[in-house]
């Protein structure tokens, strides 16, 4: 094995353990930030928030509304995880009836921040 070989192949390996350390900060950084239930509740649970055309409401009643720009809306129920993460099912006026998504809040800066569990995405929460 030639010493440039070698020199290149730790180059790649050395970027690609840089890169999955950086991972594990951001990973670690978002962890950190996550709401607790306390939060969750005081800040989610009885008012509107949404982000982009989407506006969201859980009511304290342990039900749900999602209502669209466009004019569609549904609801539903939910329950609240010991972890704070709610868990949401679809009625069955909605286009997916019984489909349930997860919601794990999360503070990003002055701003929050949700991990939609079905698109395995993070999108903002917009308090309204």
């Amino acid at each position: 094995m030639s010493k440039w070989y070698s020199k290149v192949r730790y180059g790649i390996v050395g970027g690609a353990l840089v890169l999955a350390l950086s991972a594990c900060q951001t990973t670690a950084e978002r962890t950190a930030n996550k709401l607790s239930v306390e939060d969750v509740r005081s800040t989610f649970i009885g008012r509107d928030w949404g982000q982009g055309n989407h506006t969201f409401q859980f009511t304290k009643g342990g039900e749900f509304r999602y209502r669209k720009s466009d004019g569609t809306a549904f609801g539903g129920t939910y329950k609240m995880k010991e972890d704070g993460t709610i868990c949401a099912t679809n009625d069955d006026s909605a286009p997916h009836p019984k489909r349930t998504t997860c919601f794990t809040f999360y503070r990003n800066g002055d701003s929050y921040e949700y991990y939609h569990d079905r698109s395995g995405k993070y999108w903002p929460a917009n308090l309204l």
